[in-house]
């Protein structure tokens, strides 16, 4: 698989200043969404952009002068004053709609937006992007290890390939530990107990249908869980599995042989699965690349629907076909996303992509949560606004 087209780069977006000093008449309301959705459609499909280039190029990118019109956006007193304003105001059903969803938006970025924020959050980034584990035997690269991991009988050397590639935790934990403790002072700030009092009504939720939906999954699957887990322990004569023996056992006694599965094969098997749908991949549509990235695959979104790009790491077998096919359904389903406004496409996307990709993803994907994270969302430029989407390895 490689780039079949190239995409134009984004422009550099310029700056935003509110052109009204008070709510307007509903036409010049939807004027003001207007002018404010396209500033910011701009300013993360650069910002979008330019991670993918960072995952794919393994070169951070200088982001400084756009982080700084972020912001300034965010920071704007009178454009979140206007914001509060027009949300108490009666429009009709969908001017007042894009006006919630706007309101919740601009209330996330205006943390997110941060300084503070942003350098943490960068900082993470960069350490998984430019992670180099590497073996006393010499052997160097997340994959290569990886591939150790499921395929190399010496349990020792698994083990040490297992260590090698989750040491990065330890560089990682403290930025996240300050992360989450800035994240806390913020929402305290607001008059919040907690970040999740704050975050979980701009998406609609509540802490306890979270913490229920949790609870309900974690009681259904663990059952699974355990018996999968006690069939492999037992299938490699071994008392328990311990984190390095799972995805080598996995590979050996569940999983159907790699060579069955092919990296040169994918976009076939692709076309053919859509052919079966009724559909039809036009490779000019998604640029799809493949590169050593610290995911399984990422799907970025530019610009929705028109411009999506995929990274997909160098691995054969079904898991990267699955993972394949699943940052293919993301393209799928964010290129037939038209929505009317940028706040309507982007409300809650990756949630709301993952969700709809289960119909196409193959699976087997959730079998690795035990040892990678499964599959989840990985935040952009775009913070929990929205998010690129991505499939961990």
């Amino acid at each position: 698989m490689a780039d079949v087209f190239s995409k134009p780069d984004p422009p550099f977006p310029r700056k935003w200043e509110p052109e009204i000093e008070t709510v307007p008449d509903e036409a010049g309301w939807v004027r003001f969404l207007n002018g404010l959705e396209q500033h910011l459609e701009d300013l993360y499909a650069y910002v979008e952009h330019a991670h993918y280039l960072q995952y794919r190029d393994k070169v951070d990118p200088v982001l400084d002068e756009v982080f700084a019109m972020q912001r300034a956006t965010f920071a704007n007193e009178r454009a979140w004053d206007l914001i509060e304003e027009g949300a108490r105001r009666g429009w009709s059903p969908l001017v007042a709609r894009r006006t919630e969803l706007l309101r919740y938006f601009f209330q996330r970025e205006r943390v997110a937006a941060h300084p503070e924020t942003q350098r943490l959050v960068g900082e993470v980034m960069s350490l998984f992007v430019h992670q180099k584990p590497r073996l006393s035997d010499g052997t160097e690269g997340k994959v290569p290890i990886q591939k150790i991991l499921r395929n190399e009988p010496d349990r020792e050397r698994r083990k040490e390939a297992w260590y090698a590639i989750n040491t990065i935790g330890r560089e990682v934990a403290p930025k996240v530990r300050s992360l989450t403790e800035y994240r806390v002072e913020v929402a305290r700030s607001m008059g919040y107990a907690t970040w999740h009092e704050f975050i979980y009504p701009t998406y609609g939720l509540t802490r306890e249908y979270v913490r229920k939906t949790i609870e309900e999954l974690y009681e259904k699957l663990l059952p699974l869980f355990k018996k999968v887990r006690a069939r492999l322990a037992e299938e490699a004569g071994l008392d328990a599995l311990e984190p390095w023996d799972v995805a080598w056992a996995k590979e050996q006694f569940l999983v159907p042989p790699a060579d069955n599965f092919p990296g040169d094969t994918a976009l076939t098997a692709l076309d053919e699965t859509l052919e079966r749908l009724g559909g039809k991949r036009d490779p000019l549509d998604v640029p799809i690349t493949v590169a050593e990235i610290p995911l399984g695959g990422a799907c970025f979104d530019i610009h929705i629907p028109a411009d999506l790009r995929i990274l997909v790491n160098p691995r054969e077998g079904l898991l990267n076909r699955s993972i394949f096919f699943h940052e293919y359904g993301h393209a799928l389903h964010h290129s037939n996303n038209h929505g009317e406004t940028y706040t309507i496409q982007t409300c809650n996307l990756g949630a709301a992509s993952d969700t709809a990709i289960d119909l196409f993803d193959p699976g087997l994907g959730w079998m690795d949560s035990d040892t990678s994270g499964g599959n989840t969302s990985k935040s952009s430029g775009r913070s929990d606004a929205s998010s690129r989407s991505a499939t961990s390895m």
